[in-house]
């Protein structure tokens, strides 16, 4: 039997799935506890109530933060999946202290507790897949992983470990190292960063800050992009300006996949971004809806 949590109108309410059909089980919004590693952990999942097999996007917090600041920030963007017809969660990070919401990611070279602690983030991906797919009705050839920042480094990092095979990545003012694992052909990605971030520079100049919480320094973003298209056998990129100061840049990979890069001179850090003329959250729903 599968416990759930189901948070309804500010409510905590246990709930028990046994005997239930998928497409019943699942309310708009709610927590899952699952085990990894022997550790607990939660996510909380956003989904429609219906048997039609709905794609799945994992969106991964920054670091410091944590599955509800991250369900907070992004509630517009989801509402807009849901429209569309995809299923949300809200991943939760690790922390050294229990329930603490300052969480973070084990990207291999950051951040801070889940990095020293060598937390295995893949496993955990794979145990929400399995039980978000008990629970709910996933299109498993439609998962998608999406990060900010420290949660970018798990979109880039993880998917060669999972069990499941994601079908793209969207990585947002994020950080590629040099010994990021090879990502298979087949899968595509969506890959943002702006010239004035002040937190994970474009250029990788190592800002005193990050030497706290990292023990490597990352790529320079255009080196991250020429990576990501070795890997993924792409060909040269169509340029083009979307805004003042907004270029995307859309390379044709192997497989059928695509490398999708956007580099804007504004933005900064944050999610969600705030980058005139130029809306990011629609950029990567058509970026998600051109995947089938």
């Amino acid at each position: 039997m599968q416990g759930v949590l189901a948070v309804i109108g500010g409510l905590t309410l246990a709930v028990c799935a046994m005997g239930v059909s998928a497409a019943d089980r699942v309310p708009s919004n709610t927590v899952f506890t699952v085990t990894s590693d022997g550790v607990e952990r939660e996510l909380i999942l956003r989904a429609q109530p219906i048997g039609t097999p709905q794609p799945l996007v994992l969106i991964f917090h920054g670091g410091g933060g944590s599955a509800q600041f991250m369900a907070r920030r992004s509630s517009s963007f989801a509402d807009l999946l849901l429209s569309r017809g995809y299923a949300v969660a809200f991943m939760n990070g690790s922390s050294r202290r229990d329930g603490q919401n300052l969480r973070t990611w084990n990207g291999a070279h950051c951040c801070a507790y889940a990095m020293t602690a060598k937390i295995d983030e893949g496993d955990y991906i794979d145990q929400a897949i399995a039980t978000i797919a008990a629970q709910a009705t996933v299109d498993r050839s439609r998962i998608f992983l999406m990060g900010h920042s420290n949660g970018g480094m798990v979109a880039y990092r993880w998917p060669a470990t999972l069990r499941t095979k994601v079908r793209g990545i969207v990585v947002i003012s994020s950080a590629m190292f040099a010994d990021q694992p090879t990502i298979l052909q087949g899968i595509s990605a969506f890959l943002i960063h702006t010239r004035d971030d002040d937190n994970i520079a474009f250029d990788a100049s190592f800002a005193p800050k990050q030497k706290r919480a990292w023990n490597a320094p990352p790529l320079p973003f255009l080196d991250a992009e020429a990576r990501m298209a070795r890997m993924l056998g792409c060909d040269s990129p169509n340029e083009q300006k979307m805004a003042e100061g907004v270029t995307r840049r859309d390379h044709s990979c192997a497989k059928g996949a695509e490398l999708t890069v956007v580099v804007s001179a504004t933005g900064g850090h944050a999610w969600p971004k705030s980058i005139p003329g130029f809306s990011l959250e629609d950029a990567i729903l058509k970026f998600l809806d051109r995947q089938q």
